[in-house]
């Protein structure tokens, strides 16, 4: 699912996993038989980057949608902007 989201394939996704645990110094999957599972470790990381992560992507979405930069402001009639 994680390799399909970032059109990478899986044994990438689990390569730059098993190096941001080196970086961190510390496992974040549990790894059992087929399935795994984040650890304590894991759930507290991914909780505290969370908000980080969304903000990274709405930029991006906002620089993807208007690359130039720059705003627009409009004053319009309430009735007309309703409509």
């Amino acid at each position: 699912m994680a390799a399909e989201e970032l059109n990478l394939t899986q044994g990438a996704v689990s390569r730059q996993i098993r190096a941001l645990e080196e970086l961190l110094g510390s496992d974040l999957f549990l790894r059992e038989h087929q399935t795994i599972r984040l650890t304590l470790a894991g759930e507290t990381y991914a909780r505290e980057i969370r908000e980080a992560l969304r903000r990274i992507y709405s930029a991006t979405l906002g620089f993807r949608a208007n690359p130039m930069g720059g705003t627009l402001n409009l004053a319009i009639l309430p009735t007309f902007g309703i409509r």
